[in-house]
């Protein structure tokens, strides 16, 4: 049996909440010279940009067409760049040894972000992740966390692997519905914004505090 491990990049492999707050904050400062209150992005962890931008403005109020929402993902676009090259988002606990071990036991696995792809390249290029996702998988327009899982699965079915389960790993009450919609394995772990209280309430499978508990996953699923 072949189970695909799909894991999320912010809050699940590496610790960039505060650098993602921090360019939503100057994203909007730029265009409407004010700063969101910080509460209204819990309600955006895990979206892909599309919808975190779509959130966002819901929240505070604001008319969005395709034309503004294409201006903040460039300014936004920018301003990630420009701060990766004084920040570098930490790698969380367990992350690489988790990765390793599935390297070892030959599983295919795939890192999944509702970041874009000149973002997403930019932080896992920046953390040192990089070599360890052959398959990556970004946000695309109006793409949603299933979407993101539905690429994954294609792309690793296309490398020749025959794909039983998917294992969908992930920070957010997001990461975890879209795995159930897709009939995943769904394990949330309390990286990020979520604790793990509010993630089995969203009904993951299985939830954790850190990656370094990684032996409950393949006791779990194998």
């Amino acid at each position: 049996m072949v189970n695909l491990y799909l894991i999320d990049l912010d809050g699940t492999l590496i610790a960039s909440e505060a650098v993602q707050a921090m360019v939503f904050k100057e994203s909007f400062k730029k265009i409407f010279k004010n700063n969101p209150p910080m509460e209204v992005l819990k309600d955006c962890s895990g979206k892909t940009l599309y919808q975190c931008i779509k959130c966002l403005c819901k929240n505070l109020n604001i008319e969005c067409d395709e034309s503004f929402i294409q201006k903040i993902e460039k300014i936004r676009e920018k301003i990630i760049l420009n701060i990766l090259k004084k920040e570098k988002p930490p790698i969380l606990p367990g992350v690489i040894k988790f990765l390793e071990e599935l390297k070892s036991r030959n599983i295919p696995f795939s890192m999944i972000t509702g970041n874009s792809e000149v973002t997403g390249t930019a932080l896992i290029e920046k953390t040192g992740l990089m070599s360890y996702f052959p398959v990556q998988i970004f946000a695309e327009g109006r793409d949603g966390r299933e979407d993101l899982i539905k690429k994954a699965i294609l792309v690793v079915k296309e490398r020749g692997y025959h794909i039983d389960n998917i294992i969908v790993i992930g920070d957010s009450i997001e990461d975890v519905e879209a795995g159930n919609e897709m009939g995943g394995f769904t394990i949330g772990v309390a990286t990020g914004l979520y604790s793990k209280e509010e993630l089995k309430s969203a009904g993951a499978d299985l939830t954790m505090e850190t990656l370094e508990e990684y032996e409950t996953i393949f006791q779990a699923v194998e």
